[in-house]
């Protein structure tokens, strides 16, 4: 067992999803689920008490749901990390919750090993949207420029772009090569319209990518 395990706090009205993402986190070593909440009054009271290394919230719940609770948690100085868990996608809702200081967002649907990752990189301080919601930001951020909508290959370079990742850290992640890399930069760049990497790691933050 790690030294030090990453505590998380889940919150969801459905007791079924509740209970499987438990299930699905607790056969990892290295994480631990400290208590769950099934509204998000509770959610926070929770958050309060264990304050836990990440909070994985319910974007709709009943007594306020995740962004309520996030606001919250960043209101009172509180250092839990959070991340959205939902069944919505919309960009308006992705914004709002990067906007107010998430760090994860993924649909309830997400593989298990892909949750875990999430769990983890978030707990570590980094930004994990899933692929599917990205892909639908990058649509609707290519038609604020009307421009060609981004791959997802270029998507996924632009998060860890926003992440600080150089061309050859970017290649050893997704196991290709830097001059495919290199090409994909360019042609992002190109899309949002946007001058060098810096502009486009910035961008990425901004946008919630990052």
């Amino acid at each position: 067992m790690p030294d030090k395990q990453i505590s998380v706090v889940i919150a969801d009205d459905h007791h079924v999803v509740r209970q499987g993402i438990a299930r699905l986190l607790e056969l990892e070593d290295d994480i631990a689920i400290v208590a769950q909440a099934d509204n998000g009054r509770l959610a926070f009271e929770l958050i309060e008490k264990y304050a836990p290394d990440v909070a994985l919230l319910d974007l709709s719940m009943p007594g306020g749901g995740g962004l309520e609770t996030l606001n919250k948690i960043q209101s009172r100085g509180l250092t839990t990390r959070v991340a959205i868990l939902t069944s919505f996608s919309g960009e308006l809702k992705v914004n709002q919750a990067i906007a107010s200081g998430a760090l994860g967002f993924m649909l309830k649907d997400i593989d298990g090993d892909e949750l875990v990752a999430a769990v983890r990189k978030v707990a570590g301080g980094e930004h994990y949207i899933q692929a599917e919601v990205a892909a639908k930001l990058a649509v609707g951020l290519t038609k604020k420029h009307k421009g060609e909508a981004l791959t997802r290959r270029e998507v996924e370079i632009l998060a860890l772009l926003g992440q600080g990742l150089r061309n050859q850290e970017i290649a050893d992640e997704l196991f290709i090569s830097l001059k495919t890399v290199k090409v994909h930069v360019s042609n992002l760049l190109a899309k949002l319209e946007l001058s060098d990497r810096t502009q486009a790691a910035i961008y990425a933050v901004k946008n919630g990518f990052g």
